[in-house]
């Protein structure tokens, strides 16, 4: 099997927008309309065993070889794309082309979900095809591999846990970014509510010595 690369973002280009992620709870099973209609589309990248391709199929594709899927000369066994697994999601905040993201976390266990109407939420969210004792390396670099530096509700969670060392510094470097850029929010929030304050003071000053 062919060795797939892996486009890891720069750490300067990634977008801000998801440092205030958190876990949403998402029951799966039981998420349909009065119709039956599906409340979401799951999108997966499933490696074909063979030659190593990553082929995004929905919920319930696969389970056949690489040929009869994608018309390719191919006979490497493709697995079954079985949606999420664990009862959450993780909110993107943007519209994202679900095929381009899915293929772009291929490497990771987890999905791309497209929400439907029946779901009564909107948007695209990712959701963890695997389990296991915390994924929160996993759930970060997923952000990153998005172009969007990873939530803080997963920075603060890592732990070393046997990841190589290039996962482990590219991860890392992404915490700090989010880190760094939740300071400078939080000291722009400070500087305006120092500032406002003082305007309080002084008008209460003012009003007393009118009263």
């Amino acid at each position: 099997m062919k060795n797939r690369k892996i486009l890891r973002p720069a750490i300067s280009s990634l977008k801000c927008d998801a440092i205030h992620t958190r876990s949403v709870w998402a029951n799966w099973n039981d998420m349909q309309g009065a119709g039956g209609e599906p409340a979401y589309t799951a999108f997966e990248a499933i490696t074909c065993e063979d030659c190593g391709a990553a082929v995004v199929l929905t919920t319930g594709q696969g389970g056949e070889s690489h040929r009869r899927i994608d018309g390719t000369d191919c006979d490497g066994y493709i697995g079954t794309n079985e949606g999420p697994m664990m009862s959450y999601s993780y909110e993107l905040p943007n519209v994202v082309d679900p095929v381009v993201a899915a293929r772009a976390i291929a490497h990771l266990p987890l999905c791309v979900i497209e929400w439907g109407e029946a779901s009564g939420r909107e948007g695209y969210a990712l959701a963890l095809t695997g389990g296991g004792m915390d994924l929160s390396w996993e759930i970060c670099e997923a952000f990153m591999c998005l172009w969007y530096a990873p939530p803080l509700a997963f920075c603060g969670r890592l732990q070393d846990m046997g990841k190589s060392a290039k996962t482990m510094r590219y991860v890392l470097s992404g915490a700090r970014r989010s880190i760094q850029v939740a300071r400078n929010w939080l000291a722009s929030d400070a500087r305006t509510v120092a500032d406002l304050s003082k305007k309080a003071r002084a008008k209460a000053a003012r009003e007393k010595e009118t009263a």
